[in-house]
């Protein structure tokens, strides 16, 4: 018997987005489970020494965000990461304006807003300013992935 992978859309739209959009309205991010296979994992980790698909570099140390490097994809963008994307970003509209430190397996996923979430407060809502990225590597090797949906493209 042979089993086939489900699309990423497939993926996507089989998660219980109802306690994962409480999540991201109580706390500012939402653990995404099981999106990317272990295959996946390893074929995007692989692009990142291919600087001919990256359209800039970023050395955290020369901006204060602390140690590592982060690249912004160029366009077209990969096929797998397109489709995430795409696949995410309609679930995701509803509240991504809305940090906390995320503990996650291989192949699992974060959702969390870009720079704003309002909370509230004793006297009405507010806006709290958000920092994002990923916690201290105590050991072996990340590779981490982030989806930009603002970038106007």
């Amino acid at each position: 018997m042979t089993t086939t992978t489900p699309s990423i859309r497939d993926r996507i739209a089989a998660l219980d987005w109802a306690p994962m959009t409480k999540d991201l309205d109580s706390f500012g991010c939402t653990i995404v489970k099981s999106v990317l296979t272990r295959e996946e994992c390893r074929s995007l980790a692989a692009m990142y020494e291919r600087d001919d698909i990256f359209r800039s570099t970023i050395v955290m140390a020369r901006h204060g965000f602390g140690r590592g490097e982060y690249k912004y994809w160029s366009y077209p963008l990969p096929e797998i990461v397109a489709g995430l994307r795409t696949a995410l970003y309609p679930p995701l509209a509803a509240v991504a304006n809305r940090a906390e430190v995320v503990s996650l397996q291989q192949g699992d996923g974060v959702a969390f807003a870009v720079s704003h979430r309002p909370v509230q407060g004793t006297k009405g809502t507010y806006r709290v300013n958000l920092r994002h990225g990923v916690s201290r590597l105590r050991s072996g090797h990340r590779n981490t992935m982030g989806i930009i949906f603002h970038d106007g493209k």
